[in-house]
């Protein structure tokens, strides 16, 4: 849990990473699995609930209908996949 500024409460945080660059200088300068803009690498925070990488660059993960299923599964269940049994 991270905590939330400017508040007493904490605050569940998942993040989802692109990993198909389009744009050609990017993926020249970062290094790593990256959405063309942010390394997977660096998305990562520490504290976080939950990390998922779907094949989307940076431009076009907001549009990607497999990060919305994950979105919404991250506000039902705080992750964004079922847990392993």
């Amino acid at each position: 849990r991270l905590d939330a500024r400017g508040t007493t409460g904490t605050l569940e945080v998942g993040v989802i990473a692109g990993t198909l660059p389009v744009n050609p200088l990017g993926a020249l300068v970062i290094r790593g699995s990256s959405d063309g803009t942010v390394s997977v690498r660096s998305a990562r925070l520490e504290g976080m609930a939950d990390f998922a990488t779907v094949p989307s660059a940076h431009p076009f993960i907001m549009q990607s209908s497999r990060v919305a299923t994950l979105v919404v599964a991250f506000l039902k269940d705080g992750r964004f996949y079922p847990a392993s049994p």
